[in-house]
């Protein structure tokens, strides 16, 4: 552990118990960083922002599971960390933004932020950005890319039990009158194997990944397709190959002839020489009309026939 500085630090949580099975280790996050300090950080225009997150609508029930500082109510941890930020005497408590996008099945905070609109992304300076890293709240991967935070509330009234160790649907939600509701309505039915997808329960880690696999799909696609241009460039570029074990030299076969002809003009005797390289297309289509004579075509079609016939035997 490094020397603790003599200002202020993040106080701990004590509502937090690191779970290795929730959250894989950031020091080895290959997380593609696609978040932009330009972007647009306010989807949500004409909602108020108090205490760094979004004024959305309350719920008394709700109210009595975490207070006003992020702090849970119900003798339960939240699966990631949450601290405070250091020189901030408000004691609000906020966690990373990755953290959380992990926890609810995407990849990156990049998608988290594109589709709960409801959550706002603080971004803090490089002092403070350094003090949670010296304090073991953010990984050293930060030093070098920006940081964003989501207050530890807001995080709880958009997800709810999905962050909490050993949370119960409706019971660990900030808003669970609807769930219960759903829950206590529908009867089981032993008939039925499949899931039912008009129940949003069910459906929600679905469409929260969807967005994320394909942008991991088509990522990948196209770095394979850098990857063969690269190679085949590598490979124009020098021309030969040279193989170690028997010491000969290879040349790509797409820079190579395929057919060489020879051909006599006049009877010159100058003793020289001529090479000449042409380049043309091979890929046509071989109709056997190359070696049927003209007479047969003659007078049997009309002049519109003749010439295709013409034209795709020169080409053979």
């Amino acid at each position: 552990m490094p020397p603790r500085s003599s200002r202020r630090t993040a106080s701990p949580d004590i509502d937090y118990e690191y779970n290795e099975n929730d959250i894989n280790d950031n020091d080895n996050d290959d997380e593609m960083d696609i978040d932009n300090e330009d972007d647009d950080d306010d989807n949500n225009t004409n909602m108020e922002v108090i205490n760094n997150e979004y004024q959305t609508p309350n719920n008394p029930n709700g109210d009595l599971k975490i207070n006003k500082f992020g702090d849970l109510l119900i003798n339960k941890k939240f699966k990631m960390k949450t601290f405070t930020l250091p020189n901030d005497n408000s004691n609000i408590k906020y966690s990373i933004s990755t953290d959380v996008a992990r926890l609810v099945g995407y990849r990156d905070s990049y998608f988290l932020f594109q589709k709960h609109t409801n959550l706002f992304r603080f971004t803090i300076d490089d002092e403070t950005k350094l003090t949670l890293i010296n304090d073991d709240y953010l990984p050293n991967s930060f030093k070098t890319r920006p940081a964003y935070l989501i207050t530890a509330r807001s995080a709880f009234k958009e997800f709810g039990h999905r962050l909490i160790i050993n949370g119960k649907p409706g019971i660990d939600d900030y808003y669970d009158q609807n769930v219960e509701s759903t829950t206590n309505n529908t009867a089981p039915n032993p008939t039925i194997t499949t899931t039912d997808i008009s129940n949003p329960i069910t459906r929600s880690s679905i469409l929260e990944t969807e967005n994320s696999w394909i942008y991991d799909h088509s990522l990948k696609c196209r770095q394979f397709d850098s990857m063969l241009l690269f190679d085949r460039n590598e490979l124009l570029n020098k021309r030969v190959q040279k193989d170690i074990y028997t010491n000969l030299n290879f040349t790509p076969s797409i820079t190579q002839s395929t057919n060489s002809k020879f051909i006599k003009i006049g009877d010159s005797f100058d003793n020289k020489i001529k090479i000449d390289t042409l380049i043309s297309d091979n890929n046509v289509i071989k109709t056997g009309l190359k070696d049927i004579p003209l007479s047969i075509f003659q007078g049997t079609v009309d002049d519109e026939t003749l010439n295709a016939i013409l034209f795709q035997q020169s080409n053979e």
